[in-house]
């Protein structure tokens, strides 16, 4: 009776192991692999390849298309220093089971614009020095696919000044002329290089992979 009774707890005992150790094996399978990425080497990455397409699409400089307003025209004008790109701060991620999402900043150094002016017939020249360019970005990983893509875009262009030259002493009266006319046209002008450089952003895409991790 004592010998059946130690080969039923020794049964019992194996069973309860097998048990545990399916139990965890089961666990494993079901649970979903976690995704993971590196978001700065990745977003550090896509900016690398952002300056490279800027250079290759000449988009720096940028040729501006010529400004006609009463008494005032703008021509020759480019803008100057796109592909001065770099990253602000941390980079934000957040993971569900098959893909991520990339939240960063980036700003742009140097940016500037050169015109030639011609004011009631006095021809001058026009230079703009743009500070506080920023942009924010929201870039997908699908780990499906393995892609990038564009989600959010967000541009921003802090203060800046048109200073003229060629006109004497009446310089300043026209480059207060200039500025007050360029805060009507700050929207459409902005969209213009905002588009340019999502087209920058998205061909880049195309040719990034993201730094996974594990």
């Amino acid at each position: 009776m004592a010998h059946k009774m130690v080969l039923l707890q020794l049964a019992f005992l194996l069973v309860v192991v097998a048990a545990g150790v399916n139990s965890k094996l089961l666990e494993k399978l079901l649970k979903p692999p976690q995704l993971k990425i590196n978001g700065t080497e990745t977003v550090d990455k896509i900016l690398a390849n952002i300056q490279k397409t800027i250079k290759v699409l000449k988009l720096d400089p940028i040729k501006t298309l010529p400004l006609e307003l009463p008494g005032l025209s703008l021509r020759n004008g480019t803008i100057n220093g796109l592909s001065n790109i770099q990253r602000v701060g941390d980079v934000v991620v957040t993971v569900d089971l098959t893909s991520a999402k990339l939240s960063s900043a980036f700003s742009i150094k140097n940016l500037s614009s050169d015109e030639d002016v011609t004011v009631n017939g006095k021809k001058g020249h026009v230079h703009t020095d743009c500070e506080h360019v920023t942009a924010s970005t929201v870039y997908k990983f699908d780990g499906v696919t393995q892609t990038l893509s564009l989600k959010t875009f967000n541009l921003s262009i802090g203060t800046y000044e048109f200073k003229v030259t060629g006109f004497g002493n009446a310089g300043k009266a026209t480059g207060d002329k200039i500025n007050s006319m360029f805060a009507v046209v700050k929207g459409p002008m902005l969209t213009v290089f905002s588009n340019s450089l999502k087209t920058a952003i998205n061909i880049a895409l195309a040719t990034t992979s993201a730094i996974t991790m594990g």
